[in-house]
């Protein structure tokens, strides 16, 4: 199981349930565990991956290791996920995606080592050149690493624009949620309209530890808001956004920071999110 007790990031521990024995099986000092692949017989975990600003993978068990080696070297850059196993544990299920890759499902042969493209969330996309997407870290005022994502128009080559762009801040809803880096149709909508878009982890986003975590409580409308400031700051120093002109925010979580950006004038247009812009990988 995932647990925070005792651990500031969420780790992968293991509970003797006759004697409340906790051994710690994997921990990572940068960021929580989010997910495991168990063995379908056993039930033991086999892998586990944190995802600090790219989804990271690590074998508990030498049989995987193969696996995951075959998974990374035939999908570069994919985050990926087992969704089903066979009973006897030889052929693998797997979901990957990248920003310009919606969710894409696979069958893994782990006995052959081949892994097969089954069908795709999305395969109308595949004619189009899409926006890749960066991970970026920029600090709040008081220190904080505030792990963000942004996206840039699909013909501007690397993560920073030859000029400044006009650019649309996304943020996430939650606030105990968290953005990650994949496919997001908002981001891929914005930057074909020429916008940079940005979308930032700010404190009280989950994935990051209970300390990231905490530093949120009571700071609905004061630190919290200021680090979408202090990004935004960073954009526009970093030379991706124009200052004090064309700033969208589109907006999904509490009313009253809409009203605080409103009173504050910082922002020249809010927008809340609406159901087609979906940020789920199979959208």
């Amino acid at each position: 199981m995932l647990s925070c007790i005792e651990h500031d990031k969420s780790a992968l521990v293991q509970i003797d349930w006759s004697t409340g024995k906790e051994s710690v099986l994997f921990k990572s000092e940068r960021a929580d565990a989010t997910g495991a692949i168990f063995n379908a017989r056993s039930f033991e975990p086999e892998a586990v991956c944190i995802d600090a600003a790219r989804q990271e993978w690590t074998a508990l068990t030498p049989e995987v290791a193969p696996d995951l080696a075959l998974i990374k070297a035939r999908l570069p850059g994919h985050a990926f996920e087992v969704q089903s196993q066979t009973d006897d544990n030889r052929r693998w299920i797997v979901m990957s995606y990248t920003p310009e890759q919606p969710a894409t499902y696979h069958l893994l042969d782990r006995d052959k080592q081949t892994l097969t493209e089954l069908f795709t969330a999305r395969p109308e996309l595949k004619q189009y050149r899409l926006a890749p997407m960066h991970a970026v870290e920029g600090k709040s005022r008081d220190g904080l690493t505030l792990v963000s994502y942004l996206t840039l128009p699909a013909d501007i080559a690397g993560d920073r624009p030859p000029q400044p762009l006009p650019m649309v801040l996304v943020v996430h809803g939650g606030p105990w949620w968290r953005d990650i880096f994949g496919y997001r149709g908002d981001h891929q909508w914005l930057a074909d309209r020429g916008y940079a878009v940005l979308s930032v982890n700010y404190r009280g986003s989950t994935g990051f530890g209970k300390a990231f975590v905490a530093a949120s409580e009571k700071e609905h409308a004061r630190k919290m808001h200021n680090d979408l400031i202090d990004m935004v700051e960073w954009a526009v120093h970093e030379g991706i956004a124009q200052k004090d002109r064309d700033l969208r925010s589109v907006l999904r979580w509490p009313g009253f920071v809409c009203g605080r950006d409103i009173h504050s004038g910082r922002f020249l247009l809010l927008c809340p999110r609406r159901r087609h812009f979906q940020s789920a990988n199979n959208a």
